[in-house]
C-alpha cells in the first residue's frame, strides 16, 4: 500500500477519531477545495488509517494531524503519525515525511518531522516562528498495514450542519466560569445579610468560612479549564474580587475573630497563584497535562497535594500574624 498522504492514529475509539476528523474537515472548510474527500479505514481494535486527498498542502496535512492528536471537545489518547512528501520551495524538505507529535510536546501548536536521512525538524505554527532543526531521535520507520477495504468516505459538510458544531474548550470554559461565577456571588451575598441575621459572632465566623469554600470548589471543578491563559486571568480577576470583598465583610462587621474571616478569603487568590507555576513545572517535569483526579500516578498525586493544600496556606502564614 502507498503510504504517502496517510495518517496512522493508533489508540482511541473509531467513532471519536472520525468525529475528531469531520470536526475538523468542517472547521477547516474554507481553506479546503471543494470536492476534497477522505477515507478513513479500520486496521484491527484500535487501529485506525485515514488516507487525506493528495491535493491536500503540507501544511494542511501538519493541521489535521495536529488536530488529530488535540481534538476540542472529543476525548481519546491515541499516537498519531503521518506520511506525506514534501513539497518543493518550503521551509521544510522536499523528501518523504514522517509527521508526528513529539512525546516531549507541552505546546500543542506544532508538529515534528523526520526525514527518510533521519533528520528532525520542529514545524510550529505561531506566527513568527521558523521551522528548527532539533535532536528528537526519531528514525523514520514505515508502518505495517494490511488490506484495508470499504472505508468510511468523509468531505466538507453543508453549512447548516457546520453552524451546529459544537464550540471551542475556550468557549465552554467561559460559559462554565460564567455559571461558577455566578454560583458563588451569590453564595458569598448571602454571607452579608446573615451578618445582621445571626448574634453569636463566633458562629457567623464559622458560617463565612463555610462559604468562602464556595469559590475555591468551583476553581477544582474546572481546574482543567485553568491550562487557558484567557481564561486563567479571568478567573484570577475574580479570585482578587473575592478577597476585596472577604476584606470588606472584615471591616463591617468586625465582629471577634473576624479577621479570620479575610484570611480565609484569600484561599482562592492563594490557589490560583500556586496553580499557576506548579502547572508549569509539572509540564517541564513530565511533559504532560497534570490531572487532579484520582490516577494513581505519583506526580499527579503530589501535585493534587500542594493544590488542596495551598487553600489553607493563607491560615497557616498569615494566622499567627493577624489574631
Amino acid at each position: 500500500m502507498n503510504i504517502e498522504n496517510t495518517i496512522i492514529v493508533r489508540g482511541g475509539a473509531y467513532r471519536d477519531v472520525k468525529r475528531a476528523l469531520q470536526a475538523w474537515i468542517n472547521l477547516s472548510a474554507d481553506d479546503l477545495l471543494k470536492d476534497i474527500c477522505f477515507e478513513m479505514y479500520r486496521n484491527g481494535r484500535g487501529n485506525h488509517v485515514i488516507k487525506t486527498d493528495p491535493r491536500l498542502e503540507n501544511i494542511q496535512f501538519f493541521y489535521l494531524l495536529n488536530y488529530l492528536s488535540y481534538p476540542m471537545n472529543i476525548t481519546y489518547k491515541a499516537q498519531v503519525t503521518g506520511y506525506i512528501q514534501g513539497e518543493e520551495n518550503r521551509d521544510w524538505p522536499a523528501e518523504k515525511l514522517m509527521v508526528y507529535i513529539s512525546d516531549n510536546d507541552s505546546e500543542h501548536d506544532n508538529v515534528f518531522l523526520t526525514t527518510e536521512e533521519n533528520n528532525n525538524y520542529k514545524v510550529p505554527f505561531a506566527y513568527g516562528e521558523e521551522i528548527e532543526e532539533v535532536k528528537e531521535g526519531k528514525n523514520y520507520h514505515q508502518p505495517l498495514i494490511s488490506n484495508l477495504i470499504l472505508p468510511d468516505v468523509l468531505s466538507i459538510q453543508s453549512e447548516e450542519i457546520r453552524n451546529l458544531e459544537k464550540p471551542s474548550p475556550i468557549e465552554v470554559g467561559k460559559r462554565r466560569i460564567n455559571i461558577g461565577m455566578q454560583i458563588s456571588a451569590f453564595g458569598l451575598a448571602i454571607i452579608f445579610f446573615l451578618g445582621y441575621m445571626i448574634s453569636d459572632s463566633k458562629l457567623y465566623v464559622q458560617v463565612a468560612m463555610i462559604g468562602f469554600l464556595i469559590p475555591i470548589l468551583f476553581f477544582l471543578f474546572c481546574h482543567e479549564m485553568l491550562r487557558y491563559k484567557e481564561i486563567f486571568i479571568r478567573m484570577l480577576l475574580f479570585a482578587v474580587a473575592v478577597s476585596g470583598y472577604a476584606y470588606f465583610l472584615q471591616m463591617w462587621f468586625q465582629f471577634k475573630l473576624s479577621e479570620l474571616i479575610f484570611i480565609w478569603g484569600l484561599n482562592s487568590l492563594c490557589f490560583l497563584l500556586i496553580q499557576w507555576p506548579l502547572r508549569k513545572l509539572y509540564l517541564l517535569i513530565f511533559k504532560r497535562e497534570p490531572s487532579i483526579d484520582r490516577t494513581g500516578k505519583v506526580g499527579d498525586i503530589f501535585y493534587s497535594m500542594i493544590l488542596y493544600t495551598s487553600i489553607f496556606w493563607p491560615l497557616i502564614l498569615l494566622g499567627e500574624i493577624m489574631l
